[in-house]
C-alpha cells in the first residue's frame, strides 16, 4: 500500500539552529483534530485529518499520480499553502485518504541542516529528506554525499530530479535514474521530481 507524503524543500535556507526552531515550531502547529482521534478509536470513518498552518507547507505541491513518492493523494495546492498565520492558528487540513493512511510530512533541508533536523524530528510526525544525493557509495567525489551517508544521518528520503538541478547544474534523466537507483539500493525513498 502507497503512503501519501507532503514534502517541503527549504532549498538554501536556515542554519543549523534556525533549522531546529523550525521543526519544532512546525511540530507544534500539526496536532490531530477531534476527527482523527475519532477515527483513531474506531468512532468514525471517512476522510480525517491533521491541521496545518497555512504557512506550515507553503508552496507544497500535490502529484495525484499513484505511486509517485511526492503524491498527496486528495489535496490540492490550496489546503497547503495560504497566508501567513498569527500564532498558533489552524488554517488547513491535511485530509487522510480512504485508505486510512495518514500523509507523511518531509522537511527537507540543506545538508548542513540535516542532523540537526533529525535530531529535531525525533518524537514528531516529520520525516527528514535530503535535497540531493550522489550514485556511488563511496570515492573520490569532492563534495558530493551518498546514499549511506545519508541513511546514516537518520534520512529517509531523498529528493531527485528538482527542476532546479536540472535547470542549473544540467542534471539529466539518465543522471537523475542513476540517482534514484543508488537511494533505492540504499533503503531510501527517493521524492522523484518530474
Amino acid at each position: 500500500m502507497r503512503i501519501p507524503v507532503i514534502a517541503g524543500n527549504w532549498k538554501m535556507y536556515k542554519l543549523r539552529g534556525e533549522a531546529e526552531r523550525f521543526i519544532q515550531e512546525l511540530s507544534q502547529q500539526i496536532a490531530p483534530d477531534a476527527e482523527t482521534d475519532s477515527a483513531a478509536s474506531g468512532g468514525k470513518s471517512g476522510t480525517d485529518s491533521a491541521q496545518v498552518s497555512g504557512s506550515a507547507l507553503s508552496g507544497a505541491k500535490s502529484n495525484s499520480e499513484p505511486g509517485s513518492a511526492s503524491a498527496a493523494s486528495g489535496l490540492d495546492s490550496a489546503q497547503t499553502s495560504g497566508p501567513e498565520p498569527s500564532s498558533g492558528s489552524k488554517l488547513a487540513s491535511v485530509p487522510v485518504p480512504a485508505s486510512g493512511l495518514k500523509p507523511e510530512i518531509v522537511v527537507c533541508p540543506p545538508f548542513t541542516a540535516l542532523e540537526s533536523a533529525v535530531r529535531s524530528a525525533q518524537g514528531t510526525e516529520f520525516r527528514i529528506g535530503a535535497q540531493h544525493v550522489f550514485w556511488e557509495a563511496e570515492g573520490a567525489y569532492t563534495g558530493e554525499i551518498s546514499p549511506e551517508m545519508l541513511r546514516d544521518l537518520g534520512c529517509q528520503y531523498v529528493i531527485c530530479g528538482h527542476s532546479e538541478r536540472r535547470q542549473y547544474f544540467g542534471e539529466t534523466d539518465e543522471l537523475v535514474n542513476r540517482r534514484v537507483k543508488a537511494v533505492l539500493k540504499a533503503g531510501l525513498t527517493p521524492i522523484f521530481c518530474l
